[in-house]
């Protein structure tokens, strides 16, 4: 997809909610073919997900701890710059926004499904959506 491509307003509108923690729904989004469906959910949530798979998926506790650690600090970070837009108005997303679904699945033309925990993916590369998994 060009680098053009403007995202459908109404579904960032709907992702700029969930970054705030007010709305969780069930999406199901094409992406260059592919189908993707899963719950809406925020980036802060996302990087905790991640801050624990981390935690648990790597053996060395050292390395774990950092990748943790630094997951956690995006989500933090993350956590204050929403507050602050929220307390100044509409949230706007920016020009490399993304969309975060947990309980994720991929289902491929050849019909086959993938099942995943989370999926993440450019905002401005869904090609369409509709509620519902």
């Amino acid at each position: 997809m060009d680098e053009t491509h403007v995202p459908d307003g109404l579904l960032a509108h709907f992702v700029a909610l969930a970054e705030l923690g007010d709305v969780t729904m069930a999406l199901t989004l094409t992406v260059h073919g592919v189908i993707v469906s899963g719950t809406l959910s925020s980036g802060i949530a996302y990087c905790d997900a991640l801050s624990d798979i981390f935690a648990t998926a790597i053996t060395d506790p050292g390395i774990a701890r950092t990748w943790q650690q630094m997951f956690r600090r995006v989500a933090t970070e993350s956590r204050g710059a929403l507050d602050a837009m929220d307390a100044a108005g509409p949230i706007a997303l920016g020009a490399d926004a993304h969309i975060h679904l947990r309980d994720a699945s991929v289902r491929f033309s050849s019909g086959d499904r993938l099942t995943l925990g989370w999926w993440r993916g450019r905002l401005r590369s869904i090609d369409g959506w509709v509620f519902g998994g």
